[in-house]
């Protein structure tokens, strides 16, 4: 009740500052104060707390009362600059020296930043840091920041790893897999063609423990792929009627539900000097 009332009770007349500003800027610096006593082991008078929330005050009224568009100080004519928003505004938009490299803004922005960083590093963890490295650090993250911004001018287009079917009148050896999975059972059955130069035979092979389609697809290709080694084929086709299986291994990408077999896939397709 005693802050409700006093916020609404005007300053001194020579303070100059409206009802309930002086009072939050007190109630501000007073904790302040305290977190200095308590932390810092540093104490302060009541005159220099009070002092301290007149200026602030006051520094925030002057702030909350400028026009919307401040007046552009030239540089050239500038002597000093009345207040901070308005000189903050005006570095803004200045373009960074030749050798920087970075256009207007940025580099400020990045100064301030690493001024900030700079006095909480001081205030605590006791470490100064002197001014050139922190404005060494603020051009280099300012650059490292602009390049990040800056979009590829021409991206390379990528075109679908599959896009039609694979021609089948070329004299490589062809091999077709596929693959029957029972739910119930948790069983599959693995059977895979191979057409080498005019000649055709036909495998089959069972797999325990199988949890899904996908896993027996992909089972069926590996077991093929050995298959083909043993012949000593070196050269191979593969063709499945799994469009999921075929995506993954023509993009490297990866499965987690089939990512042994898939493993094993990658390492055999090294064994052949084309695929």
């Amino acid at each position: 009740a005693g802050i409700e009332l006093i916020r609404r009770l005007p300053s001194l007349p020579p303070v100059g500052l409206g009802p309930g500003t002086l009072t939050a800027s007190i109630r501000w610096n007073l904790w302040i104060s305290r977190n200095q006593l308590t932390f810092q082991k540093r104490a302060f008078t009541p005159e220099e707390t009070l002092a301290k929330a007149i200026s602030e005050a006051r520094e925030w009224t002057l702030a909350q009362t400028q026009p919307t568009n401040p007046i552009q100080i030239p540089v050239r004519d500038k002597v000093s600059l009345l207040r901070f928003s308005a000189g903050i505004e005006l570095i803004r938009r200045l373009p960074s020296l030749p050798p920087v490299g970075l256009g207007p803004g940025t580099l400020t922005a990045s100064i301030r930043w690493h001024l900030w960083i700079s006095r909480n590093q001081l205030t605590f963890q006791k470490r100064a840091f002197i001014p050139e490295e922190t404005l060494a650090k603020a051009i280099s993250e300012a650059r490292e920041w602009t390049l990040a911004q800056t979009p590829l001018r021409n991206p390379i287009q990528i075109p679908p790893s599959i896009n039609q079917d694979p021609s089948l009148g070329t004299a490589t050896p062809h091999m077709y897999t596929y693959a029957a999975w029972s739910a119930s059972i948790g069983c599959a059955g693995l059977g895979w063609i191979i057409d080498d130069t005019g000649s055709s035979s036909s495998h089959s092979a069972t797999a325990t423990f199988v949890k899904s389609p996908l896993i027996a697809e992909t089972l069926a290709m590996r077991k093929a792929m050995t298959s083909a080694i043993d012949k000593g084929i070196n050269s191979l086709l593969i063709l499945s009627d799994s469009q999921t299986l075929i995506k993954l291994l023509n993009s490297k990408g990866r499965n987690l539900e089939i990512a042994g077999p898939l493993n094993d896939i990658y390492l055999l397709s090294t064994f052949f000097n084309n695929i």
